[in-house]
């Protein structure tokens, strides 16, 4: 079974990843537009994909720090990253 630590963990990296397609896909975009500048919803989806990447790093730390029993943590931690996705 997986810790919350590491459930924060595999959540920050498959928002980073996200974050990091997103960016390539707004790049594009940008570099298509007659304005230079991407959709509404690609920019906000590469931001938050980002942002959801931080406070996964966050809640890993507060995991780690937690004097709660792992089950505890690991559902403490599940459902905003599961929320956020």
């Amino acid at each position: 079974m997986l810790t919350a630590v590491q459930i924060a963990q595999l959540g920050c990296g498959l928002f980073f990843i996200t974050g990091l397609l997103t960016g390539i896909w707004k790049y594009r975009s940008m570099m298509n537009s007659p304005d230079a500048q991407a959709p509404v919803y690609v920019d906000i989806c590469h931001r938050t994909a980002l942002m959801y990447a931080f406070a996964c790093l966050v809640l890993a730390e507060f995991a780690k720090l937690s004097a709660w029993p792992e089950m505890v943590n690991a559902w403490a931690v599940a459902v905003p990253i599961l929320f956020f996705a």
